[in-house]
């Protein structure tokens, strides 16, 4: 389990089990695929369904189900979306100080994102690029 304040990528893939070695990077994990029971674990904690979570990440809510009843890892495509996921959401709870704050930023239109919902936009790169840079206008005293 991990807390909001270690709700970082690296500190939610080893929080919910997956204890990283030092000298592995975020990128040797995407590629091996991350375990389907961190996405569920994240989800539970972070209260997404798993249908919501396998729309993000690109998957099907029984696809997700199966890896979960098999034990088997999320594809690379999909590790990297449950990845910038993670980070987008660490971002949040840094920028608002709180969990429940940044999950519901998440979840609302934002003008500085054309009125579209950050959640809409991390399903792609560009999007969440978007989104951290919001983050970051909100962290550092910008205006969004």
């Amino acid at each position: 389990m991990f807390v909001h304040r270690d709700l970082k990528p690296e500190n939610v893939l080893s929080g919910a089990g997956l204890n990283l070695p030092p000298e592995a990077s975020a990128n040797d994990v995407v590629e091996a695929g991350i375990p389907a029971s961190v996405l569920a674990d994240f989800g539970a904690l972070s209260g997404m369904s798993a249908r919501d979570l396998g729309s993000l990440v690109g998957t099907s809510e029984r696809t997700i189900s199966r890896k979960l009843a098999h034990d088997e890892r999320l594809a690379p495509a999909e590790s990297d979306r449950a990845y910038r996921l993670f980070e987008v959401v660490a971002s949040a709870v840094r920028a608002f100080g709180d969990v429940e704050k940044a999950l519901r930023w998440m979840k609302r239109t934002v003008p500085s994102l054309g009125g579209r919902r950050p959640i809409d936009l991390v399903r792609t790169e560009i999007g969440t690029r978007q989104i951290l840079a919001a983050l970051d206008r909100i962290e550092y005293g910008g205006i969004t």
